[in-house]
């Protein structure tokens, strides 16, 4: 159960991420995360956890960032370095 609380934490802030960057234009494309180089757990995930995300870099078809989730009362959750998805138009 925790790795499938894990796994939902870091598609949702991934989802999440993608949403807020202005990635592109058209929002029909799609975005497939294929690396992540580091995830650091620090405590468990609750029911909602607060997504920071910097260094933001875009190159052509792939988005680059580092994203690290807060409980809502500020306590770091987990910090993922190196994320890269790619986009797929659909």
């Amino acid at each position: 159960m925790r790795l499938k609380r894990q796994r939902l934490a870091v598609d949702g802030a991934l989802q999440s991420a993608l949403r807020a960057t202005p990635v592109d234009e058209e929002r029909e494309s799609m975005f497939l995360p294929v690396r992540l180089e580091r995830v650091e757990w620090r405590r468990r995930a609750g029911t909602a956890v607060v997504c920071h995300v910097h260094n933001v870099h875009i190159q052509d078809v792939r988005w680059f960032a580092d994203i690290d989730l807060f409980t809502p009362a500020g306590e770091m959750v987990a910090a993922l370095a190196g994320c890269c998805c790619v986009k797929k138009p659909q």
